[in-house]
C-alpha cells in the first residue's frame, strides 16, 4: 500500500472524466456534486441509499448528549445529528482487493 497518498476532488474528477466518454473535468465535478447533494438529501430525510456493487449509505442518528468543556469544565449540550455511515458491498471490496493485488505484482 502507498501509505497516506490522497486524491483530491480535481484529480478524482479528471479520472472519472477519462472513464466516461472522455468527459471534461468540469463535467465530472458537476456529476460528482450532483451525486453528493442527492445523497445528502436522502440521508437528511432518514433514507438508506443502496448502490448495487458499490455499497450502502445509511443515516445514523446520534442522540443529543451532554459533554464537558475541558477548558472551563462547563457542561454543554451537543444537539442530535445525523452521522452518515457507509458500508462497502462485498463485490466492491473484492474488486478493490483484486486491483490491489494486480498493482502489487506490477511493481
Amino acid at each position: 500500500m502507498k501509505g497516506n497518498i490522497k486524491v483530491n476532488s480535481g484529480e478524482f474528477a479528471k479520472a472519472v472524466g477519462k472513464k466516461v466518454n472522455g468527459g471534461t473535468k468540469k463535467q465530472s465535478l458537476e456529476y460528482i456534486e450532483a451525486i453528493r447533494i442527492t445523497l445528502m438529501d436522502f440521508l437528511a430525510n432518514g433514507e438508506k441509499v443502496h448502490l448495487k456493487n458499490f455499497g450502502t449509505f445509511e443515516p445514523y442518528i446520534r442522540e443529543e448528549r451532554k459533554c464537558r468543556n475541558p477548558k472551563n469544565n462547563e457542561t454543554i449540550i451537543i444537539d442530535e445529528m445525523i452521522m452518515p455511515k457507509f458500508k462497502a458491498s462485498e463485490n466492491f471490496r473484492e474488486e478493490v482487493n483484486k486491483l490491489r493485488l494486480i498493482t502489487k505484482t506490477d511493481n
